[in-house]
């Protein structure tokens, strides 16, 4: 699936996106570290400001290479809209970057932050359209900060990230056994302890199963990676994930159920119009 070194030894960067194989694209909102967890158990307070609405939250997105190459066809027009070439100098936002492709991110774009500051009701009015048209299945799990630390059954040795994690990815095997196909995981790329510490859970899942899932039902999945939010595919030539940009404007929408926002995207989530706990997974 890639042609880089052994995906199970090190977190592995993928370059390019095979038209043969499904991936699951994974955002993250919210702070799902350890070391914040802890702090809220020991003192029992948060700090809500940074808690982004209380809720820690992982989504995935799927789609085979030949959607993902339709999507970043719709996206690339999209940033085009925005400046002539779909590029933009970020040096005055981010000391270390230059001249680079758009990269669209929800935060980003809600904020107003350039390149977003001038954008019209048309252009939300395009990406909506795009997201809408796109084809893809999409799966969410999360907690809520206040129960997580107020449950009992609960301690402070137990990660949100992993737990979350959990989750979606048993719901992306159960999705790859319906279908009979192959499929690998894409992360954007953190820090290289929390790249390894995803790695590690999918590959213990994937050689130990779970207490209720055999370690066959991880079978289908074939490919754990990580992608930076821009790749140099060769010199001087930066790009970006078109499908780790959706899951990032895709997560937003499950904060807002019942939303117009949330109306879009609905029906791509997983086993609609019947998907309850099948493509949402709230840990309490």
């Amino acid at each position: 699936m890639n042609n880089n070194d052994d995906w199970t030894t090190n977190p592995t960067i993928i370059n390019h996106f095979n038209f043969r194989y499904t991936y699951m694209f994974i955002d993250e909102s919210g702070n799902g570290s350890l070391k914040d967890m802890k702090k809220a158990f020991l003192t029992n307070e948060f700090d809500l400001a940074n808690l982004r609405n209380e809720i820690y939250m992982l989504n995935g997105v799927i789609m085979n290479g030949i959607e993902y190459t339709k999507l970043n066809s719709r996206f690339s027009s999209l940033k085009k809209d925005i400046t002539f070439d779909g590029k933009f100098d970020y040096s005055g936002i981010h000391k270390n970057y230059g001249i680079r492709p758009i990269n669209l991110h929800n935060r980003e774009l809600e904020g107003k932050i350039p390149p977003f500051n001038e954008l019209d009701n048309d252009f939300y009015a395009k990406l909506n359209d795009s997201i809408e048209i796109s084809s893809f299945t999409q799966i969410t799990s999360g907690l809520n900060y206040m129960r997580f630390v107020n449950n009992k059954t609960f301690d402070e040795s137990m990660n949100p990230l992993l737990l979350c994690l959990n989750e979606l990815i048993i719901k992306y095997a159960e999705y790859l056994n319906e279908k009979g196909i192959k499929g690998a995981v894409v992360f954007e790329s953190d820090n290289e302890k929390v790249d390894k510490l995803k790695l590690q859970f999918i590959l213990q899942l994937k050689e130990n199963g779970t207490i209720s899932k055999s370690n066959t039902f991880f079978k289908n999945i074939v490919g754990v990676y990580f992608r930076p939010k821009w790749v140099e595919t060769k010199k001087g030539n930066l790009v970006t994930c078109a499908g780790l940009e959706l899951a990032d404007l895709t997560i937003s929408p499950m904060r807002k159920l019942f939303s117009l926002e949330f109306i879009t995207i609905e029906k791509h989530l997983y086993c609609y119009p019947f998907y309850g706990s099948k493509a949402i997974t709230i840990i309490k």
